[in-house]
């Protein structure tokens, strides 16, 4: 796949390739066969695709209009894939989905608890959440972020470091069922999700935490 200079590349395509495998080997093929799938911040699609080869029809938004035409190009051919621009620093209004992706997005929003909540009610049955997260395992602790407007970074400037205890509360306060994963198989490259909390109430670039959420 051809990515515009300096775009999704490095890292990203074997991040992207380990997130991938791991999902499937956790979900039964009933959990995504013909399923409608919502794509959050999409990037270039990449975790779309995956779910359209297997038979989804997959709707995938993301806040960059240069992102969403590239796509367009890209994915021309897909037929049951479609693309839109969303900013989720705003109100969001799009329809219900089967599946939610919602990897790699919530830390780069400024409100975090303004996501879940627009994604519980979005979401009829399984939301896959990955994120950043701060070195905490206090239920309300939350750091706010400056980051630069990078092409995968916030929209506004603002982003968040939930600690993933914080996270898990606004899951149960909005009707799923989770579990988390902090394998070492989800590693890879600056990304690790098998760190050790130690309270210290800061952040570090690539410490991050999985879940896979079910509607209760």
């Amino acid at each position: 796949m051809h990515y515009p200079k300096g775009h999704f590349k490095g890292h990203y395509t074997d991040w992207n390739k380990v997130r991938i495998d791991f999902i499937f080997s956790m979900l039964k093929e009933e959990h995504f066969q013909n399923k409608s799938v919502l794509e959050i911040g999409c990037g270039l699609a990449d975790l779309g695709v995956s779910f359209w080869e297997k038979g989804c029809k997959v709707h995938s938004v993301d806040g960059r209009q240069e992102h969403i035409a590239r796509c367009r190009e890209l994915h021309k051919d897909k037929n049951g894939m479609t693309f839109e621009q969303v900013n989720l620093e705003k109100e969001v209004e799009l329809d219900k989905y089967d599946i939610v992706l919602h990897l790699g997005v919530l830390y780069h929003l400024p409100d975090v608890d303004k996501s879940i909540r627009e994604m519980s009610e979005i979401c009829k049955d399984i939301m896959i959440l990955e994120t950043e997260v701060s070195d905490s395992d206090d239920p309300e602790f939350c750091l706010k972020i400056n980051e630069h407007r990078g092409y995968d970074q916030s929209m506004s400037g603002v982003g968040s470091r939930p600690s993933a205890d914080y996270v898990e509360r606004l899951l149960s306060e909005n009707g799923f069922d989770f579990v988390r994963y902090d394998s070492e198989s989800l590693n890879s490259s600056i990304h690790h999700y098998d760190w050790v909390v130690k309270n210290t109430k800061s952040w570090k670039h690539g410490r991050r935490r999985f879940w896979i959420c079910k509607r209760k």
